[in-house]
């Protein structure tokens, strides 16, 4: 199997990883990875997946709309639910394996929280990716009410899955994408994003509202606050800073306010 430019380099920065620790250590005297150049995606820009490309809450309302609610033929459900499947990954910021394998169970009805206990992944269930990557999340009113509705169409399963295909097995992550989302965007007028981009997005939009980076990081799952931090900090709000001002205060006293510019 070909590996891609992006995984490659993935693998290539968890090497370097590996051998700062070691160097860390003193276990090795340099980081050979350091010298390895990455590998170029040879696609076209248009065809690259951004690293991170968020949405807009406009774009959220235009994706959510051009999504494919649960839809039926005679009596018979033909079409699964993949506008709530969006809208549950923008508004949550859960994995796509973590959507995948949610159940039923692992809905708290009465406190409106949903557990992330499991992850369906490379064709099974899986526990989630990390320690802290178990948590619980409160689901919006809205969601909580369009899940209930969704409950009594929802196919049998014997997984007891939220989101299961037609036949109540695992959906598979090609079919939502190739079925669901990428069809979504496409009528929707977006670009083509990742579904893991839902996730940014939700974590983005949370950063730049003003929540709390600490409580961010604890619903996306992550290891520490510094990793959410790290990753998101561009989304900060941005203030005005005013420690230039100060050092300038501290220079030249008072003649600064004197010599400012009248028309600023």
């Amino acid at each position: 199997m070909k590996l891609s430019s992006r995984s490659i380099n993935k693998a290539l920065t968890v090497l370097s990883m590996v051998f700062n620790y070691a160097m860390r250590n003193q276990w090795v005297m340099r980081n050979p990875a350091e010298y390895v150049d990455h590998a170029r995606d040879d696609r076209p820009l248009e065809e690259r997946p951004l690293d991170m490309d968020v949405l807009t809450p406009q774009e959220i309302a235009a994706l959510r709309q051009a999504a494919t609610p649960a839809t039926y033929r005679d009596g018979k459900l033909v079409t699964n639910n993949y506008r709530l499947m969006i809208s549950f990954a923008v508004f949550t910021g859960c994995r796509v394996g973590e959507i995948l394998g949610a159940a039923w169970s692992h809905i708290d009805w009465k406190s409106g929280q949903f557990h992330v206990r499991r992850a369906f992944r490379e064709g099974q269930f899986q526990e989630p990716k990390t320690r802290t990557s178990y948590r619980r999340l409160t689901l919006p009113t809205f969601l909580l009410k369009e899940l209930k509705v969704w409950r009594l169409a929802c196919p049998n399963s014997p997984h007891d899955l939220v989101f299961p295909n037609l036949d109540g097995q695992p959906m598979s992550h090609s079919n939502l994408m190739r079925r669901g989302f990428h069809p979504a965007l496409k009528r929707g007028g977006i670009r083509r994003i990742r579904f893991h981009d839902l996730r940014h997005t939700f974590a983005s939009l949370m950063i730049s509202n003003g929540e709390d980076i600490v409580r961010v990081s604890r619903l996306m799952g992550h290891a520490n606050a510094s990793f959410t931090l790290n990753v998101y900090s561009h989304m900060l709000p941005r203030e005005h800073d005013p420690s230039g001002d100060r050092l300038a205060s501290l220079v030249f006293g008072n003649k600064m306010e004197t010599d400012r510019d009248p028309g600023n």
